[in-house]
């Protein structure tokens, strides 16, 4: 048998030669060896996405306990009962929190790209292997005509990583403005009362809000004019094949 497409591919996995015509000729021993790659790099890929929820999991867990720390922080700090020298401590732990905060979500942000690369690491495998196993069922995909729109968990899972680093780093902003009114006193605000907080407050939120609320407004309209079917005839789908060539020769 002969392989003509993805020759630098075999050529390393195979650790074989091609032949003159820019072809590289397998045995039995050499299909082996493919299928075994094949199953290998299907499980590295399973393993590896349970890796990318499991960190995720436990970064998740690590913003809750911040967020806690940060509500009572703030809550305390807005307390009538406490001392001018309790807030002053409370102001920099939550400062401190929030920048906690915001350096581990673009840890997290790097660590679901770096799980991202290396699940795309072995499809790519499994793309290229493939053929000579179980033909192309991993390459083929189902659309509709109306509609040919991948949903991308991983987007999703990046664009909350992005709106909680955006969080933290507003309220980082607002626990480094309460620090430096607390040590040089603003004439503009020598009496600092939790009214003037909320008044500071209250228009970013309202304003964050407003931008996440047309967000899924329009997620929520192009969902609803996207027309679904229980009962899908065949002639409504279409099948697009994905390519994966990996040869810097022209070997087809």
């Amino acid at each position: 048998m002969y392989i003509s497409r993805n020759v630098d591919y075999f050529e390393k996995l195979l650790d074989k030669r091609r032949t003159y015509f820019n072809c590289l000729k397998i045995d039995s021993d050499d299909l082996k060896k493919i299928s075994v790659a094949f199953e290998k790099a299907h499980d590295i890929r399973k393993f590896e996405i349970s890796l990318y929820w499991q960190r995720s999991t436990f970064l998740l867990g690590f913003m809750s306990v911040l967020a806690v720390t940060l509500a009572y922080c703030f809550s305390t700090y807005l307390d009538k009962d406490s001392s001018d020298n309790t807030k002053f401590i409370l102001l920099l732990t939550a400062t401190s929190v929030s920048l906690l905060g915001l350096i581990m979500s673009l840890i997290w942000k790097r660590i679901v790209k770096a799980g991202k690369y290396w699940q795309n690491n072995w499809e790519f495998h499994i793309n290229i292997l493939e053929p000579y196993v179980s033909g192309n069922l991993h390459k083929i995909h189902f659309y509709k005509k109306r509609s040919h729109t991948r949903f991308s968990i991983h987007d999703t899972i990046l664009s909350i990583v992005n709106r909680m680093a955006f969080l933290w780093f507003i309220i980082l902003l607002a626990g480094s403005f309460l620090i430096y009114n607390n040590l040089f006193p603003l004439y503009i605000i020598t009496d600092l009362r939790k009214e003037i907080i909320y008044l500071f407050v209250c228009p970013i939120i309202v304003s964050y809000s407003i931008f996440e609320l047309f967000c899924n407004l329009k997620q929520f309209f192009v969902d609803i004019f996207r027309k679904e079917e229980s009962h899908i005839s065949s002639n409504e789908f279409k099948i697009t094949l994905d390519k994966f060539d990996f040869s810097s020769h022209e070997d087809r």
